[in-house]
């Protein structure tokens, strides 16, 4: 009988006070989550071929390219020889700004700006109060909702544009935010232990884009990256654990051969491998990690 697989994915490996959507692990805990698996399960590559794995086993990823990832997570991950893949979003390895997000809660949470916000489009424009922190925080969800599901990439640098110039400070990449770089990426891809996968070049919801904004975004960044470090880039995760009836399509069409979701189910042989479940890892101390596992073992 074949042995059952469990995908986890971490996002960030920091420590901040305001971490609003739960994407960090601190090193500690990550050191801890290792150290575990490395004892207690068998570990495998997200590029492999799972069908053939004999016992429970686990793989570890990573999503976005976080500088994070590189300065706490890779000496943890080489220490301990434990296989990774980092999904990286392409046009975000300059390191000359910050994710979209992340600039949204930048402009909108961290600073003192002006005390209403009108957004100028045809279609989605809007108005919203920003002078308290409560209505800085309706806007900004609003508008991360809009630029998740209603948005390509155009039309986010649009926005996000009107945003900056209507909060009156010159663009800023907070040091706690900055991402891995080209030179960094390709170092990453030359570890023996590290796979670089392709997680679009913006990071949209794909599952809300058609065709042709799809095939951009999955194809520009897989070219992107094989001509940065000199590899394949067969794997691909979906940003926001978005996709739609074309994706799969795409991605096979594309050369990407097997593409990630973040549902949170164990991985089956005869699941498509344009749907593999992934289990989002948050800041549990071991215990806590431990038995999130086992529950999931358990599905």
């Amino acid at each position: 009988m074949n042995g059952r697989v469990c995908v986890i994915f971490y996002h960030r490996i920091n420590e901040l006070l305001f971490d609003q959507h739960h994407l960090c692990v601190s090193p500690k805990n990550f050191d801890q989550h290792m150290r575990y698996l490395k004892k207690n399960y068998n570990i495998l590559r997200f590029e492999e071929d799972w069908r053939d794995a004999d016992q429970d086993s686990v793989v570890v990823t990573f999503d976005d390219g976080y500088l994070d990832n590189y300065e706490n997570a890779i000496p943890i991950l080489n220490e301990l020889e434990i296989p990774a893949t980092i999904f990286v979003s392409s046009s975000y390895l300059k390191g000359d700004r910050e994710f979209w997000w992340d600039e949204l809660e930048t402009i909108l949470l961290l600073e003192d700006i002006p005390k209403t916000f009108c957004l100028e489009d045809r279609e989605y424009g809007c108005r919203w109060r920003t002078k308290s922190l409560g209505e800085r925080l309706n806007c900004y969800k609003a508008v991360r909702r809009m630029m998740m599901n209603l948005t390509n990439y155009e039309k986010r640098c649009e926005w996000m544009n009107q945003l900056w110039e209507w909060s009156g400070y010159s663009r800023h990449t907070r040091m706690q935010n900055q991402t891995i770089t080209d030179a960094i990426c390709k170092e990453m891809s030359e570890m023996k232990n590290i796979t670089i996968g392709n997680h679009t070049v913006s990071h949209p919801a794909l599952g809300s884009l058609g065709w042709e904004d799809q095939m951009w975004e999955i194809r520009e960044s897989k070219k992107y990256l094989e001509e940065l470090t000199g590899k394949k880039i067969e794997t691909l995760s979906y940003p926001l654990g978005s996709y739609n009836e074309d994706t799969g399509r795409i991605c096979s069409e594309s050369g990407i051969k097997k593409a990630a979701t973040i549902v949170r189910k164990l991985w089956e042989p005869q699941k498509s491998l344009y749907e593999i479940p992934r289990f989002c890892i948050q800041d549990w101390n071991l215990w806590q990690f431990k038995a999130e596992l086992e529950k999931t073992f358990q599905m």
